[in-house]
């Protein structure tokens, strides 16, 4: 059994776990980072030891530095630490945590079942996660062996299929709103500037008047083509002079 220490109070120097620094009050806020459930917890406990770390007083919050350690006469001051590092603890915590660990008694005990606590509330988030059903995972399959086959199709497609493909899609996307705040001059339409004006920049091949335009001045070809002359042979009857 190990034996107790039974240093003086007054003879302890800076580097012992009980050494009373003028700095050490049950109101100092150690870090701003609050503790507020499974998300944050493992960097506020992080956060939190490298500073009572930097303070000396480490030993308090991972079991090392027990009352039994230390005979009567500094027992009270080991008590006096204590619950100066317990504040530490609770001065960076939410109310709804607050509530559970002003019943502790001890420091170290304190992070042990907060450590405890938030591994069962992790452990039972991830068996809340559903697992997909049979259509989902089956659709999707499908939608990934989808989008193989039409890589591959994409893959043997040459240059001018592609491009046509292209042109395709790019033809049959939503043409865009027109915006009727504006006014064009020449024309006199809204929704149309000089730069965009038909009459000025020509009609594209897929608008109505140059499809229309086209299929007049076809027919109009066809109708003044010659027709063709038939010559037909008719029999002349026999002249007998008498």
């Amino acid at each position: 059994m190990a034996t107790a220490d039974n240093t003086e109070p007054e003879k302890l120097n800076h580097n012992h776990p009980l050494f009373l620094n003028s700095n050490d009050n049950s109101g100092v806020i150690l870090i701003s980072l609050q503790l507020r459930g499974p998300k944050n917890y493992s960097v506020w406990s992080l956060a939190k030891r490298i500073v009572i770390l930097g303070r000396n007083k480490l030993s308090f919050i991972d079991d090392t530095c027990k009352r039994e350690n230390y005979s009567t006469n500094l027992v009270d001051l080991w008590e006096r630490y204590n619950a100066i590092v317990l504040s530490w603890l609770m001065n960076c915590v939410s109310p709804e945590l607050l509530s559970e660990m002003v019943y502790s008694s001890n420091a170290s005990a304190v992070l042990d079942d907060l450590k405890e606590y938030f591994d069962k509330a992790q452990s039972q988030l991830l068996m809340m996660v559903s697992v997909p059903s049979v259509n989902k995972v089956y659709s999707m399959l499908m939608e990934r062996e989808s989008q193989k086959t039409m890589k591959n199709a994409y893959a043997n497609l040459n240059a001018g299929e592609m491009a046509a493909l292209l042109t395709n899609r790019i033809g049959n996307q939503q043409k865009p709103k027109k915006n009727y705040n504006v006014y064009c001059d020449y024309c006199k339409l809204k929704g149309l500037t000089r730069d965009t004006c038909y009459k000025l920049v020509g009609y594209p091949n897929d608008h109505k008047f140059k499809k229309k335009y086209n299929s007049q001045g076809t027919t109009k070809l066809v109708t003044q083509q010659p027709t063709p002359t038939t010559f037909t042979s008719t029999p002349t009857a026999p002249t007998f002079t008498p």
